[in-house]
């Protein structure tokens, strides 16, 4: 039985060995996201507000279970192209950030930093907290008056965004 014993801890040290070298000369293992391609119209009939505003702060910290980092979005809004209410704020929320020297990138979520100005389709919970729909393809920044993600202007973009959401709400009330 010795030598039994003395072979398992012989193949589990060579295992090892062999686990440490692939970790090695691989490297830490990324994986990534692929999110579908959604369309506008699907953007603006998923998001129950559309906002245009500007992030004014962002605070990130770790989710109540302590599973991952959130990071919270505080954007002052300058108009509302989706939605009621008279809010002048709002606070949308974004899986990742950075809380002491622990950060979490994921790759297919909405980017946001201080002082962007941004276009956000929305949903929210039942708490009342938004988040953005569709990742990365549900939030749009504008640079000097231009849309990045598209090229064109914000004034287009809006009136654009606004006729889909019209579409949308004509549709709804037929059925």
């Amino acid at each position: 039985m010795k030598y039994h014993t003395q072979n398992v801890a012989n193949g589990l040290g060579t295992m090892l060995g062999l686990g440490i070298w692939f970790l090695v000369s691989v490297g830490p293992l990324q994986t990534q996201a692929r999110q579908l391609k959604v369309s506008e119209a699907e953007l603006a009939n998923d998001a129950s507000t559309i906002v245009i505003g500007k992030v004014e702060a962002s605070t990130s910290h770790w989710s109540s279970d302590g599973s991952v980092i959130l990071t919270d979005h505080r954007i002052i809004l300058s108009e509302k192209l989706k939605g009621g209410g008279t809010d002048t704020a709002i606070v949308a929320q974004t899986l990742g950030g950075e809380v002491g020297d622990v950060g979490l990138h994921v790759s297919d979520q909405a980017a946001m930093s201080v002082g962007d100005e941004v276009i956000l389709f929305l949903t929210s919970d039942a708490s009342g907290r938004y988040s953005v729909v569709a990742g990365e393809q549900g939030a749009r920044h504008v640079i000097n008056g231009m849309i990045k993600e598209t090229g064109e202007s914000l004034s287009a973009a809006r009136s654009r965004i606004a006729e889909v959401v019209k579409s949308a709400t004509e549709r709804s009330a037929d059925r």
